[in-house]
């Protein structure tokens, strides 16, 4: 029975490993479609994610760290909570 994922030598199934390299490219070309070249980061990492790319996927295409985005969307969430501007009122 073939198990899908990495095998002994380290490689995957070629055709998964194809698809994502499209599906990726796609995205790339979406992104760029939508007009979304002068947004700020964390606009475009939120695009990718809805057309269902991972965060590691973003980052290649973006040209980044995961971590770097892990941060970027924790401060954006922080800074869009409505407690923190309550806090802000105080």
């Amino acid at each position: 029975m073939k198990r899908s994922g990495a095998g002994p030598t380290g490689q995957g199934d070629p055709i998964a490993e194809q698809l994502s390299t499209i599906a990726r490219s796609v995205a790339y070309v979406a992104m760029h479609a939508a007009e979304l070249t002068n947004e700020d980061l964390a606009t475009k990492v939120e695009f990718l994610e809805r057309l269902g790319l991972s965060r590691a996927d973003c980052a290649r295409i973006l040209e980044t760290t995961v971590d770097s985005l892990r941060v970027l969307m924790k401060r954006r969430a922080r800074a869009a909570s409505p407690r923190r501007s309550r806090r802000a009122r105080d």
